[in-house]
């Protein structure tokens, strides 16, 4: 780990972090939590083995399904606040499928941005957020973030 970027690697994914970041304690086996040093942006990682290798269609059916629970939950978590949501961007990448939908929420002024990965043997989510921080600087910060994701085949 160096000053200017944090690297984490697992066996089902890695991500460079700009800047330093820490893991966070969480108690969902499937789920790591990661803080940047200043408290305003968040990645959470949700890792989701497929008990067997599925097929391209079977691909784009989980997808879909998690996609949809994901939204619904973005909605409920919030309840009455207000809350906008992209419509999910899907396309195929080498032999699994990617997806990404982002976010805001006006109270909190909270962007937020969930990108999925699912190949023949797991789905990953990756949820960055951040609290506090201009779109734009948003948008920097998430590509780079988002851009360095490798999920393992």
């Amino acid at each position: 780990m160096s000053d200017n970027v944090t690297s984490v690697e697992t066996t089902d994914y890695a991500v460079r972090l700009p800047g330093k970041w820490g893991e966070q304690p969480v108690t969902d086996e499937g789920l790591r939590q990661y803080a940047g040093t200043a408290n305003t942006e968040y990645l959470s990682v949700s890792v989701l083995q497929l008990v067997q290798p599925v097929t391209r269609a079977e691909i784009a059916e989980r997808l879909d399904e998690y996609l949809a629970t994901r939204l619904k939950t973005e909605h409920r978590q919030v309840r009455s606040v207000p809350i906008e949501l992209s419509a999910p961007k899907i396309q195929s990448q080498g032999s699994g499928m990617v997806a990404s939908y982002t976010g805001f929420q006006p109270d909190t002024y909270r962007h937020f941005i969930g990108f999925v990965v699912v190949n023949t043997k797991r789905l990953v989510c990756f949820y960055y957020e951040a609290l506090d921080t201009p779109e734009a600087q948003f948008k920097q910060r998430a590509a780079q973030v988002l851009g360095s994701v490798k999920v393992a085949d």
